[in-house]
């Protein structure tokens, strides 16, 4: 762990010493007690009390103080643990305590109904209690709605043992049964029956659905791939002669599928005719630029290779052109707009002026212009290959059999036009940096 983060971890260990030897010495109360933690604690602690949009729900909020009033050492654990979750992203000890607090909370209503003779319904717990829907934000509100959960699952998984058998049991879909959402996307939970096996790996919440970036990738990778099919992942090795696991093998687009696609969308965003398409990446595969899902446009590399090194072959990108990304002081062209988040670099003036274009031939000098002559194809062409060159280990072959490594990517290495953009992108990004915001 490095120093700073000891630092800090100790000096919020003495903070809470502090504030208990505090109160330990004359009868502070709840909100004395919550002015003494992080401003950021308390933030979040008065968003979840007074909506439906922070880490927890108001009902568990509720709960805590429930349980400060009964015995206030264990009221100051709970907020103690809670800005440990909040501050270092430790949530376990927290967690633990508020299923604990809910579970005896709902057996003291049983008992004092038992008491009381009643044969009538239990008042709501703040488990039953809970939201039948959630709208939140961000990777903090998704983690919110699963912290909220937890209590939830961990009864139903009570009702059935904690049985990974039964967990087909568990309608997952009644905690919150009119949906979670996370920026606008529905979410849903997966992972209960490991939950149930290791008690520690709290079901996580997943897109329902493929994203909408995830659509349009596909959407790209079919629009734009005219020939052989994509040949099978091969093994790859990292320097050390480990074998990289299967998962962490990526394929990495050389023309880049986002900066293909103006050319292959009209003025209403719709797809082309498949006629004119077809006609316009042949003209490419003529002149060996490949598009799409076609053997020749691929390179297999690992993570740190894709994008995770600085050198990687997305890295390169970012740091050297604006391909993905607009960075900071990039010069416009007097006269046009850009999107700054859009992954190709184009102005929004020229994509409208293309998506106009009927004649093919023009759609096809234009494509050959910005890949031959403009820089385009060098960029992508020389960023790929170069992070594949510099950073993978070469192909190893056995008589006629791959051991290990992506043949088609040396093979292509040596083709005289992609060896001449490696050199001379590597040329031009040796002492670049680009401010990236």
């Amino acid at each position: 762990m490095p120093v700073k983060e000891v630092a800090e971890g100790l000096g919020r260990q003495a903070l809470r010493q502090l504030r208990r030897s505090r109160t330990a010495a004359k009868a502070v109360s709840w909100d004395d007690y919550v002015k003494g933690l992080n401003p950021k604690t308390i933030q979040n602690l008065n968003v979840s009390q007074t909506s439906r949009n922070g880490d927890l729900s108001p009902e568990q909020v509720q709960l805590m103080r429930d349980e400060w009033a009964k015995d206030r050492s264990k009221g100051m654990d709970f907020l103690d643990e809670y800005e440990e979750g909040t501050l270092d992203g430790n949530w376990r000890n927290f967690q633990g305590h508020l299923s604990e607090s809910s579970r005896q909370q709902k057996i003291d209503a049983d008992t004092s109904r038992l008491q009381n003779g009643k044969n009538v319904e239990l008042e709501p717990t703040p488990i039953e209690q809970a939201p039948t829907r959630y709208d939140v934000e961000g990777v903090e509100g998704r983690r919110g709605v699963e912290q909220a959960a937890r209590p939830w699952f961990d009864e139903q998984l009570e009702r059935i043992g904690w049985d990974p058998k039964r967990t087909g049991e568990i309608d997952r879909s009644q905690f919150a049964n009119e949906g979670i959402y996370v920026d606008g996307e529905k979410y849903n939970f997966s992972g209960l029956t490991k939950y149930a096996k290791d008690r520690k790996s709290f079901p996580k919440l997943r897109p329902a659905a493929k994203s909408a970036s995830k659509l349009d990738r596909a959407s790209n990778e079919l629009v734009q791939t005219f020939g052989p099919s994509v040949r099978a992942k091969p093994q790859l090795v990292d320097a050390l002669g480990e074998i990289v696991p299967e998962k962490d093998v990526h394929q990495h687009h050389v023309l880049l599928l986002k900066v293909i696609e103006p050319w292959t969308r009209k003025a209403d965003g719709s797809t082309r005719d498949k006629r004119q398409l077809k006609e316009l990446f042949r003209a490419l595969s003529k002149r060996d630029w490949w598009t799409g899902n076609v053997d020749k446009n691929l390179v297999w590399q690992s993570v740190g290779t894709h994008f995770g090194d600085p050198k990687s072959s997305h890295g390169l990108l970012k740091s050297a052109t604006d391909i993905q990304g607009r960075g900071k002081g990039e010069l416009d062209i007097p006269g046009r707009t850009y999107d700054p988040k859009a992954m190709h670099g184009f102005s929004n003036e020229f994509i409208a002026n293309l998506s106009k274009e009927t004649n093919t031939k023009k759609l096809i000098k234009s494509l050959l212009i910005f890949l031959e002559e403009a820089g385009g194809g060098e960029a992508m062409e020389g960023a790929a290959y170069s992070a594949s060159k510099n950073l993978e280990p070469r192909a190893k072959i056995k008589g006629t059999d791959v051991v290990s490594g992506d043949v088609l990517t040396d093979r292509r290495l040596k083709n005289p036009r992609v060896k001449k953009n490696v050199e001379r992108f590597e040329k031009g990004v040796k002492g670049l940096k680009k401010d990236k915001k």
